[in-house]
């Protein structure tokens, strides 16, 4: 069984200087890999919380990157795959920057989990209300940073 509170207190500390110890990071993910559910996947990416750090959000991200690319239970169960790449993405910053130094397909791995993931009922009660009131076509408009014009990886929203 998985300590949360030691697992959540070892990538606080080692998140703290994340590109030292990224590799620390993934060793540790592959260690509780065999015992990967949503909790422990949760206090993975909001280990941060507590840093003091206000820029360890900038990660959250990439620990979801390391958990998938180590965990075959994580790659081969979407639906958890899919909220835990939720919280994540939701809760990231600078993902076009965390992306930069990984292989991770996120366009694929968008398309893989909409081909697993009823992805509409996993609206809450917050979202459905919006979601019942949007028409079937909109405009959407995305901005970018120059970093992202500049290396053609502009994001899951372009064409």
């Amino acid at each position: 069984m998985i300590d949360l509170f030691k697992l959540e207190e070892e990538v606080r500390d080692l998140i703290m200087d994340f590109q030292a110890n990224k590799e620390k990071i993934r060793s540790l993910i592959a260690q509780v890999a065999p015992d990967l559910n949503k909790e422990v996947g949760k206090t993975i990416i909001y280990a941060d919380m507590f840093s003091g750090d206000p820029s360890a959000r900038n990660h959250r991200l990439s620990l979801f990157v390391m958990m998938y690319e180590e965990c075959e239970a994580l790659r081969n169960y979407a639906p958890m795959a899919y909220d835990l790449f939720m919280e994540a993405y939701v809760n990231s910053s600078n993902i076009h920057k965390q992306l930069q130094d990984t292989p991770f397909d996120i366009r694929g791995f968008l398309e893989q989990i909409h081909e697993k993931v009823d992805v509409e009922s996993k609206l809450n009660d917050i979202s459905r209300p919006f979601f019942d009131q949007l028409s079937n076509t909109f405009e959407v408009y995305r901005g970018l940073s120059k970093a992202e014009k500049d290396d053609g990886r502009q994001g899951v929203s372009s064409s």
